[in-house]
C-alpha cells in the first residue's frame, strides 16, 4: 500500500500549487485533479496509508509537472487522493527515476520542518468543470465531433453524465453549416420606382419586442434602392 507519512504534518498556509518534498511518501500524490493531466483509473492499488495508519481512497492516477524558470521536472504516475490536502513529492520516486547526475534539478525552501518546492501553475482546466451531459461537453469544448468526446472520456479527462450519445442534434452546428441558395442572374433592370420590390420577411420572433411585433419585413425598391 502506498504511504504518505507527512500528510498530517503539513502547514495550512502552503499554497495548493506547491509541492512538499516527502522522504516518507512512496509515490507522488495530490488531492487536486486540476494539477493532473491524462487522468486514468488506478487498477493495482485503491488506497494510501497515512501517518496515523488510516487509509485514504485513490480516485485515479495521472501526470503533472514542476516548472521553475528554465527547469521542467515531469512527474508521472501521480496518485489522485482527494482527501489529501497538499501535494507530496516522493523523494524515493525521484531517486529511482533520475538516479544521481550531480546536477541541480529543482530548488525549494525550508518552511518549518518541511521543504517546499514552488512551481509555475499549470492547471488543466477541463477538470475544473463539473460533470455534464453529451450536449454540455459538446458546447464547452467548441462543438467537436462525438469521436473527440469519446477519446477524452476514455482518457478520463471529462466526466460525461449518462451514456455518450453517438448521434445528437446541435442547433448551432446545423446553422453553422447552412449555405445560401444561389440567386439566378437577371439582365432586367427596373426603369421606374415600384416596378420591382425585393422583400425579406422574418418571423415569428421567439421573444417579442417591446412593441409586441412578431414579424419583421425588409423592403428594397429595385430602381431607387430605397429601403
Amino acid at each position: 500500500i502506498p504511504q504518505a507519512f507527512a500528510a498530517f504534518t503539513l502547514d495550512n498556509t502552503i499554497a495548493k500549487t506547491k509541492w512538499i518534498s516527502d522522504t516518507g511518501a512512496s509515490n507522488h500524490m495530490t488531492g487536486t485533479s486540476s494539477m493532473l493531466s491524462n487522468i486514468r483509473q488506478c487498477s493495482s492499488i485503491d488506497s494510501v496509508l497515512i501517518g496515523d495508519g488510516s487509509p485514504l481512497p485513490i480516485h485515479g492516477i495521472g501526470d503533472s509537472v514542476i516548472k521553475q524558470k528554465n527547469i521542467t521536472l515531469p512527474l508521472n504516475n501521480v496518485l489522485l487522493v482527494p482527501n489529501l490536502t497538499k501535494n507530496l513529492l516522493s523523494v524515493s520516486q525521484l531517486t529511482k527515476k533520475f538516479l544521481v547526475n550531480w546536477e541541480k534539478m529543482i530548488t525549494g525552501r525550508r518552511k518549518g520542518d518541511l521543504y517546499v518546492l514552488s512551481s509555475m501553475p499549470e492547471l488543466y482546466f477541463s477538470h475544473r468543470f463539473k460533470s455534464g451531459s453529451t450536449d454540455i461537453w459538446h458546447q464547452r469544448l467548441g462543438h467537436p465531433q462525438t469521436l473527440a468526446l469519446q477519446l477524452l472520456k476514455n482518457k478520463g479527462l471529462i466526466d460525461v453524465v449518462g451514456t455518450l450519445r453517438s448521434k445528437h442534434l446541435c442547433d448551432s452546428c446545423q446553422l453553422g453549416k447552412l449555405s445560401k441558395l444561389p440567386f439566378s442572374s437577371s439582365k432586367h433592370s427596373s426603369s421606374v420606382i415600384f416596378e420591382k420590390i425585393h422583400c425579406d420577411l422574418w418571423g415569428p420572433a421567439p421573444v417579442l419586442y417591446i412593441s409586441k411585433f412578431k414579424y419583421y419585413a425588409c423592403l428594397v425598391d429595385d430602381f431607387s434602392k430605397y429601403t
